[in-house]
């Protein structure tokens, strides 16, 4: 389990903020086998374009095999 959390501010745009954030969790089904889970949310204060959204969040499912070694 991890997360990583970041905080951008702008240098040439005074005033605008982003956040891009992320938490991943990984559980061991068997042997080599695991079920990811990432929860993910990206905020711009002042996004790039006149009707774009501020705010996007998701959520990214997967299965992973590790060889081993």
């Amino acid at each position: 389990m991890g997360t990583t959390q970041n905080l951008i501010t702008s240098i040439t745009q005074w005033g605008r903020f982003r956040h891009d954030g992320q938490l991943n969790v990984r559980w061991k089904i068997i042997s080599d086998f695991y079920i990811n889970l990432q929860l993910y949310d990206n905020y711009d204060n002042k996004p790039p374009g006149k009707n774009a959204a501020t705010f996007d969040f998701g959520v990214v499912f997967g299965l992973t095999y590790k060889f081993s070694q």
